[in-house]
């Protein structure tokens, strides 16, 4: 069975007033949360984000731990629904578990969403390697190869982010599953610490320190000698024993220590295809049976027709109907035509059509692009000229007129540039208004004040349910520089 030795450690920096970081050490689950919101709301998304997560992952599972964070982000949105000082708070989430697969083998599962992070320091290596990948407008303009990782480490816009905690109804998580191998050290952090310390000397410190918890406390001294200018917390996590998966490894490639790895765009993409696929086999096999017209099995062509209710089962066909003599005996009878297959049919059949609905729904209305209404740059709900029955409509106005696009811009948002979530559209109007000249009117923003500080608190190691932090992390945030927008800045 995998164990694990770990330390964790949290403080408000040397610039910020109030801790709004939270982090997790408890029953092999480890998270980091780094909250953002005006006043309280940043410490309160952060604290309700690691409170869900510990009570809603019970089966031990990827998708468990998926959910998990999903059920923390539909607390976060619940609780702010509540409190109108709390709207608009959000969080990040990094977050580390041991899991069990299908086929029962322990693994270790890491799920993201935000810009916290993930570091693996392999058992016997010295180079830290990033297994997270950041939610962010720079690493998305780095992904796409108009950003270096040196630009985007001094980018003015580098903590904008494209995915958070408790902005929309559902969030899109990011997981890894890696085999668990003595002598490997995870960490976990918010951008407090590698935003302040460069990964070369955050090595070091991990190399040198043996004790998680000391390693955790030098790196926090690090990053406020640093400058401390965001709350800092580190959850540092040793694999002591993996059930010999280090003595299956020496044999082969170290790429076998990767299981699986899944984002979040892909898992919801997946997740619409299984729905239509389930509907159209449904389907199939209702309207067309065996020996029926149309696929056979193995097929592609899916045929729903409307449901034609058989009569009692060995009945020849009737004739045509022809008028009476004279007046026709009425013959009692106990036999409904009605049977238990008809149910069954009826049910399936309209089970089919409730699976299809929801499908052609979630294509309609989760999907956004960024086009012109009125001579204005504006982003939509729905999908360019429409989806079936479903119109497009305005979700956010942006104050850029048409005329000033750049001219990279200017094609994709004349046929409409689509994007897979709202915050991605809003990144990609903020990538928008980067270009623009800065003789151009000026848009505003909304800034979040600070609230009040606390000091460094170090975590006793592996405590069940043990929950440290101020509240949630992350410090001021100001929305993005478009009206009514949802993805926020972390100064």
């Amino acid at each position: 069975m995998t164990k694990f030795a770990s330390g964790a450690a949290t403080d408000v920096g040397q610039v910020r007033q109030v801790n709004q970081d939270n982090v997790l050490i408890a029953d092999d689950v480890f998270a980091v949360a780094d909250g953002m919101g005006g006043h309280r709301g940043g410490e309160v998304a952060s604290l309700v984000a690691v409170e869900a997560l510990q009570e809603s992952f019970h089966e031990r599972t990827t998708d468990a731990l998926v959910d998990a964070v999903q059920s923390a982000n539909a607390a976060i949105v619940e609780r702010a629904k509540g409190d109108p000082e709390l709207r608009g708070m959000g969080t990040t989430m990094c977050a580390l578990a041991r899991v069990t697969l299908d086929d029962g083998e322990e693994c270790l599962t890491i799920v993201n969403v935000g810009d916290s992070r993930a570091y693996l320091l392999k058992a016997g290596e010295q180079e830290l390697f990033q297994i997270s990948e950041d939610h962010s407008l720079v690493q998305t303009l780095v992904r796409q190869g108009q950003l270096t990782q040196a630009e985007a480490a001094v980018h003015p816009q580098r903590n904008i982010l494209t995915r958070a905690l408790g902005i929309d109804q559902k969030v899109l998580p990011d997981s890894f599953d890696l085999l668990p191998v003595k002598g490997d050290r995870y960490l976990l952090c918010s951008d407090g610490l590698f935003n302040e310390v460069e990964e070369t000397r955050i090595a070091e410190v991990l190399l040198t320190l043996t004790d998680p918890q000391a390693a955790c406390e030098e790196l926090v001294r690090l990053a406020n000698e640093g400058g401390g200018r965001d709350n800092i917390s580190v959850v540092v996590v040793d694999i002591t024993d993996d059930a010999g998966h280090h003595t299956m490894l020496e044999a082969r490639s170290d790429e076998h220590r990767v299981v699986q790895i899944v984002h979040g765009t892909d898992r919801a993409a997946e997740q619409v295809r299984a729905a239509t696929v389930a509907a159209g086999a449904a389907g199939t096999a209702a309207a067309t049976g065996p020996g029926a017209n149309g696929s056979g099995p193995g097929g592609s062509t899916v045929i729903i027709e409307a449901p034609v209710i058989p009569g009692p089962p060995g009945a020849a066909a009737a004739p045509p109907a022809t008028a009476p003599p004279g007046p026709v005996p009425v013959v009692a009878s106990n036999k409904s035509t009605f049977t238990w297959r008809v149910a069954l049919f009826l049910l399936l059949f309209v089970g089919v059509f409730a699976v299809a609905a929801f499908a052609i729904n979630w294509m309609g209305t989760n999907s956004y692009y960024v086009g012109i209404d009125n001579s204005e740059v504006v982003i939509f709900q729905g999908r360019p000229g429409g989806f079936l029955w479903y119109q497009p409509k305005v979700e956010q106005r942006t104050q850029i007129a048409e005329s000033a696009v750049p001219a990279e811009f200017q094609a994709d948002v004349a046929k409409g540039k689509t994007e897979p979530s709202l915050q991605e559209a809003v990144a990609y109007v903020a990538r928008m208004r980067a270009g623009i000249p800065t003789t151009a009117p000026p848009t505003t923003g909304t800034s979040l004040p600070a609230a009040g500080g606390t000091s460094t608190t170090a975590v006793p190691e592996a405590v069940a349910g043990n929950i440290l932090g101020g509240a949630v992390s992350g410090g001021p945030v100001s929305t993005l520089p478009v009206s009514s927008t949802t993805t926020t800045t972390k100064p």
